[in-house]
C-alpha cells in the first residue's frame, strides 16, 4: 500500500553544525499539514522448490520456500494433484513443509502452491511423479 510519512507532532531540531544552545525543540503547528511524502510498499517475492521422492511404493512431495529477502517462507503451502487437493501444510522454521501422495500420484505431476503471507506474494512449481 501507499502509506503518508508525516513529520510528529513534537521534535529536537538538533543543527549540523555544533551551537553553544545544542538542540530545538520545535512544536508542530496543528493546522499545517505534516505530511512530508509517501511511501509505497510492496510485496516481496518468494521461491518455490520442491521433491518428489519414492519409498516402496509411497510417494513424497517436499516443498521448499525461500522469500526475497533469503529467510524461509511462512504461511501454508497446498498440494494438488489435476485440480484436487491433496493437503495443505504450515511450513516449518526452515520454510518446508511435506505431503504424503497417493499411489494414483505416479505418472502425473503434483503442483505446489504457496499462498504468500501479508508481506511476501506467493509462487507455485509443478513436479512429476515417478
Amino acid at each position: 500500500g501507499v502509506y503518508d510519512l508525516k513529520l510528529p507532532s513534537t521534535f529536537t531540531f538538533t543543527p549540523l553544525l555544533a551551537t553553544p544552545l545544542g538542540g530545538f525543540e520545535c512544536v508542530l503547528d496543528p493546522a499545517s499539514n505534516p505530511v512530508i511524502g509517501s511511501l509505497t510498499v510492496i510485496k516481496q517475492t518468494s521461491a518455490i522448490s520442491g521433491a518428489v521422492k519414492k519409498a516402496g511404493k509411497k510417494f513424497t512431495a517436499t516443498a521448499s520456500v525461500v522469500r526475497q529477502i533469503g529467510l524461509p517462507g511462512a504461511g501454508k503451502v497446498t498440494a494438488k494433484l489435476g485440480s484436487k487437493t491433496i493437503g495443505t501444510k504450515s511450513l516449518n522454521d526452515a520454510g518446508t513443509a511435506k505431503f504424503a501422495l497417493p499411489r494414483s500420484a505416479a505418472g502425473k505431476k503434483v503442483t505446489l502452491v504457496y499462498g504468500g503471507d501479508t508481506v511476501t506474494s506467493g509462487s507455485k512449481v509443478k513436479l512429476p511423479v515417478r
